[in-house]
């Protein structure tokens, strides 16, 4: 049975702000909100992660933008829990970073239609398909893979381990696989941000990942699924940091992409290297069934590497045209 909302009901649109950026993309996410016909009644909940203190000024629109502050806690997913918090029982929330940009007339409409399908508890821009495989998957193929800010209990730990303990410890079920919605664009019915209870708030950079993760997995443990608006990816709300090099090509990260494409290549294979010795070494002391996944993690990372080492030498081929 269909619970789609009627374009009636006053939807809620929870936008997350960091006051050390400019508002020159607040600023015109909301004027493309105005910019393209939403298809559906809106409001707005500003909700500022303080740091310097100052005051937001919005200028007249012709929907109501409320603005609240908040400790500068659990990034983007802390802002958009606290928009819910101060603003429960609206029929459904679309949370946004204010990165953001609406595209397309009917986003809001659009929304609300999928967000009402049968079975339907989650959608969002771009889906994170490179997490749909099990756990213990993610776990090989990250084997000693450690990023800035994720630790257990203090001690810096693989990236997979460091959200699986959050995710426990948040009492959500990871489910079959790590399959989960990028926190740039999120819209949940309230029937579903009530029995998830909110969002985790993360206290540290790997355990905001692990809190992006964690309610695509807590939805998931409703029977509900978590999926794009639209099979394209950013197709009614692009987000800043998420680009094509060409027209219908993949979105990619654009800073990891600008940053890997500063590297050498020379300095990359350098690095490759030291990161497989490191490994090589993990190997001799593990046995059986581990030494089998260690194994088949190496494999699969040096086919990555090698991938991603070819994409690397065609942009810069791009770039310096030819």
């Amino acid at each position: 049975m269909s619970t789609e909302l009627t374009n009636s009901d006053t939807s809620l649109v929870v936008v997350s702000y960091y006051d050390r950026r400019p508002t020159t993309d607040l600023l015109k996410l909301l004027g493309s909100m105005h910019e393209h016909d939403a298809g559906a009644r809106f409001e707005v909940q500003l909700v500022v992660n303080r740091a310097v203190g100052a005051e937001v000024d919005i200028p007249k629109l012709p929907f109501k933008v409320s603005v609240a502050y908040r400790e500068n806690t659990g990034m983007n997913i802390g802002a958009w829990d606290h928009g819910w918090r101060i603003n429960r029982g609206r029929p459904a929330y679309v949370f946004i970073q204010d990165e953001c940009v609406v595209t397309r007339a009917g986003w809001l409409r659009a929304y609300l239609q999928r967000i009402g399908e049968p079975g339907v508890g989650m959608v969002g821009e771009s889906l994170n398909t490179k997490w749909n495989k099990s756990w213990s998957q993610l776990e090989a193929l990250n084997l000693g893979v450690t990023m800035a800010d994720h630790f257990i209990d203090g001690v810096a730990a693989d990236r997979v381990a460091v959200y699986l303990h959050a995710l426990n410890r948040w009492g959500v079920d990871p489910g079959d696989s790590g399959l989960h919605l990028r926190s740039l664009v999120w819209a949940l019915p309230d029937r579903i941000m009530e029995r998830i209870g909110g969002f985790p708030l993360g206290a540290n950079y790997g355990e905001c990942i692990a809190a992006e993760i964690a309610v695509g997995r807590a939805v998931a443990a409703l029977g509900c699924s978590v999926a794009q608006v639209s099979e394209r990816e950013f197709y009614y709300i692009w987000h800043s940091e998420w680009n094509q090099d060409f027209p219908g090509e993949c979105f990619s990260h654009s800073k990891s992409r600008a940053k890997a494409a500063g590297f050498d290549l020379p300095e990359i294979r350098q690095k490759l290297d030291a990161d497989m010795e490191s490994l090589v070494e993990r190997l001799d002391r593990l046995e059986g069934v581990d030494r089998a996944l260690a194994i088949n993690s190496l494999l699969l990372r040096l086919q990555d590497k090698d991938r991603e080492i070819a994409a690397l030498r065609a942009l810069t081929k791009t770039r310096r045209g030819g």
